[in-house]
């Protein structure tokens, strides 16, 4: 119960401190304590700390030379083993569950239908879920919650009509697992739908469910209903201030983010690494650097200097507002850097006409073994617009094609046509042109001919 406090409040030095105490304590090798923590710290966005413990109490105990394996281990595995999408391991220990004959254990075939699901194969999971002979709410949860995170809405929404065709009622677990969450477009009206049931049942008081919501109306720009949904919430949990904290950012909604954050602030609720990432893209928009250095200082207060989501946040929001030798020497103290890290950094040098340097930081990635995106591509190649690279950028934008296997999209053509149209290089353009398809980017025809008749004129 700790655990999941620490876990909801977002409180990353409470969870250590927990953790630490419950090493004391003699409770480090406790299966259901270890699983509480790996799904703990995953909920801080300390996916490290979270892959440790799991090797630390688990992965002895899978390659049997730990604890003897049954049915009450494995289920305190399985969800473990489902966070951090352990596909290969989660089949092997159902092999030794069929092997050791308690596979059909209904809560051990519900943490498998979870594991599949998360892991993206919704089939095998579908088909787990029909072998359980005496179906009940947990288990149907699992499976509806398997189908929206996959984005096969419509089978969700038919599973749910079949539990409470049985007559059986759902909790407010069923309805978070129903509301699509990870895949909202397009899926407006099934939301209303889904809202105005649980006014008429009286499920929308559950803070998880009208966070939920709050979430899918933000993700389809709908604020004023999100809003609405915010201000009716009776319990304003840390998760719900993010949704709509993250909702007005991520629509361009900045100011109205930091006064929503700001308001947050004297309601005593103590913001987490996905409150600080949202207010820091807000500054970013904006250009606010001071607050994104107040911000700052409360992420060393906070020691969330570790989490790198907050650490590329920091990096892109430096990097926009100018301070670019503040986000070098922040890039620079990472341990560890993602795609989305050196993204955010190439293209500050890129914004900032500083070319040479944001090439040489993409060509320092490719060399990391980093496996870059269409994003830095367009990051490198946005660099080589600003500062003129014709050959540079050139060299760019086949090795995104013809190394990587990247097919371009029209915001990469449009930095083709920007470099090539500047140098005024008419044959780089007719062949650009042919590459390109045209109906997509007709401006990279237009221009070409434009320069060939000036050309010939």
């Amino acid at each position: 119960m700790l655990l999941n406090a620490a876990a909801s409040f977002g409180d990353a030095k409470v969870g250590l401190l927990l953790h630490g105490n419950a090493i004391v304590d003699g409770f480090g090798s406790d299966l259901y304590v270890g699983s509480a923590l790996v799904d703990m710290h995953f909920k801080l966005f300390r996916e490290d700390w979270a892959q440790k413990v799991f090797d630390r109490r688990f992965k002895d105990m899978v390659s049997g030379n730990g604890p003897r394996f049954d049915a009450t281990t494995v289920i305190a595995v399985l969800p473990a083993v489902a966070e951090l999408q352990k596909l290969r391991l989660g089949m092997e220990i159902q092999c030794l569950a069929i092997k050791l004959g308690f596979h059909s254990h209904i809560s051990l075939l519900t943490g498998l239908i979870s594991l599949y699901s998360k892991c993206g194969n919704v089939e095998t999971a579908n088909l787990l879920f029909r072998d359980i002979g005496r179906k009940d709410l947990i288990s149907y949860n699992a499976m509806i919650s398997g189908f929206t995170c996959n984005g096969e809405i419509e089978s969700s929404v038919r599973l749910f009509r079949e539990w409470l065709g049985s007559g059986e009622k759902v909790n407010s677990s069923s309805i978070v697992g129903l509301i699509p969450v990870y895949s909202p477009f397009g899926h407006l009206l099934l939301t209303n739908c889904i809202h105005g049931f649980c006014v008429k049942s009286g499920t929308v008081s559950h803070s998880s469910v009208s966070t939920a919501l709050t979430t899918v109306y933000c993700r389809l720009n709908e604020m004023e209903s999100a809003r609405q949904l915010f201000d009716e919430s009776s319990e304003k949990t840390l998760a719900s201030w993010n949704a709509m904290i993250a909702g007005y950012t991520q629509n361009g909604l900045t100011e109205t983010a930091i006064s929503l954050f700001q308001e947050m602030q004297m309601s005593n609720v103590s913001p987490n690494t996905v409150t600080v990432t949202s207010i820091l893209s807000a500054c970013a928009q904006l250009g606010a650097l001071s607050l994104g250095k107040w911000v700052h200082g409360l992420v060393e207060n906070k020691s969330f200097e570790s989490n790198i989501y907050v650490s590329t946040a920091l990096i892109d929001m430096y990097a926009k507002c100018g301070s670019i030798l503040e986000a070098r020497q922040l890039f620079e103290s990472m341990p560890h850097k993602n795609e989305v890290t050196w993204n955010a950094m190439i293209s500050g040098y890129g914004v900032h006409g500083h070319g040479q340097e944001a090439l040489e930081l993409f060509y320092e990635m490719l060399n990391s073994g980093i496996r870059p995106s269409r994003v830095t591509f367009l990051s490198a190649l946005y660099a080589c617009s600003h500062a003129g690279l014709v050959r540079e950028g050139d060299e760019i934008f086949h090795c995104m094609v013809h190394d990587y296997g990247l097919e371009p999209l029209p915001e990469h053509y449009a930095c083709m046509v920007d470099i090539l149209g500047r140098a005024e290089n008419c044959r780089m353009l007719c062949n650009l042109s042919r590459e390109c398809r045209l109906s997509q980017v007709p401006c990279v025809g237009c221009v070409a001919r434009c320069l060939h008749d000036s050309q010939g004129h």
